[in-house]
């Protein structure tokens, strides 16, 4: 199955299980107990690619965007909806013993994606909450580089133009309108290669990415 319709058979399962929650708590409570929160996000990421042969969330990048939630005064539950872009990737670093210790970055994956995370949240002690989801990527472009500059792309081979990943984050609302949002997601399909195969033995790469981000509420 091309990757493409996985995602696409993903999303609209996940898509309809959000419908489901809202249609739920619609018939619970009056349109007045109903409204849609939205705003802005900005922050960071840490990441890595996980098959790539390295280790640590050593690559740093940005994310911002737009965020929405259906909020139900009354109830615990709401969906949530975020479109951003987001830059992942893996980042190497080698250090030089001598008369001075010197480090340089012998390798680097730079990955720049728009993305659209779809999730449900559970908000609890008021201040904060917790939510799980998927997440749909399209990649708008990448680079690899090493010691000696740019790697030529025609003999690289290319990620994957879609990933869909599995997300999780935490947030707390520290002011009536700023929260800090820390989160995690993980590629659900190799952005590169070939899937796990049944003994585990690893044969393609994975986004594995930690952040950091500050939302605003228009």
């Amino acid at each position: 199955m091309p990757i493409y319709r996985a995602i696409l058979i993903l999303l609209l399962a996940f898509s309809s299980l959000l419908n489901a929650i809202a249609a739920h708590e619609q018939e619970k409570f009056s349109r007045a107990e109903q409204h849609i929160k939205w705003g802005a996000i900005g922050g960071i990421n840490l990441s890595k690619v996980d098959g790539d042969g390295h280790h640590g969330y050593h690559a740093l990048g940005g994310t911002a965007g737009l965020w929405g939630i259906y909020a139900f005064s009354r109830s615990n539950w709401n969906p949530r909806l975020e479109l951003r872009y987001a830059g992942k990737g893996s980042r190497y670093t080698e250090k030089i013993q001598g008369n001075e210790t010197k480090e340089f970055t012998s390798y680097s994956f730079t990955l720049h994606y728009i993305e659209l995370p779809i999730c449900v949240e559970y908000v609890f002690l008021e201040r904060f909450s917790v939510g799980i989801g998927l997440e749909c990527g399209y990649l708008i472009s990448w680079k690899e580089r090493n010691a000696f500059g740019a790697l030529d792309k025609s003999f690289r081979l290319a990620p994957k133009r879609y990933e869909i990943a599995a997300i999780a984050a935490l947030e707390w609302r520290f002011l009536p309108r700023w929260a800090a949002r820390g989160g995690f997601s993980y590629s659900v399909l190799p952005i590169r290669g070939t899937p796990d195969d049944i003994l585990g033995q690893r044969h393609g790469q994975y986004n594995n990415t930690l952040h950091l981000i500050l939302q605003f509420e228009f």
